[in-house]
C-alpha cells in the first residue's frame, strides 16, 4: 500500500504519547476540532501499522475505519486510567 496517501503520512512527525495526552486533555475540555485534528494526524501511523497486517484488496476502507476508530478513542479516552493512547 505504498500509495500517495501512505507516503504523505510517513512525512508527518509521530506524536509522542505525552503530546497526545496533552491534546486529548485540551480537546476534552474545549471540544476544539483543531486539537482533535492534531491528535488524528499525529497518530495516523498507528493505522498504517495495523493495516500492514492485512492483505485486503481495498485498504482505503480499512484506513477510513481506522480514522473513525481514532476519533472515537479521542472521545472516550479516560485520562485518569494512566494508559498510553496507542494501546487504548
Amino acid at each position: 500500500m505504498r500509495n500517495l496517501l501512505e507516503k504523505e503520512i510517513l512525512n508527518i512527525p509521530v506524536m509522542s504519547n505525552d503530546e497526545t495526552l496533552k491534546y486529548i486533555k485540551l480537546y476534552q475540555s474545549t471540544k476544539e476540532n483543531l486539537y482533535r485534528q492534531k491528535i488524528i494526524e499525529g497518530n495516523l501511523r498507528l493505522i498504517l501499522k495495523v493495516l500492514s497486517r492485512y492483505t485486503w484488496d481495498n485498504k482505503d476502507d480499512l484506513f477510513q475505519e481506522g480514522v473513525f476508530g481514532l476519533s472515537e478513542a479521542i472521545e472516550r479516552f479516560d485520562l485518569s486510567k494512566n494508559v498510553s493512547f496507542s494501546t487504548y
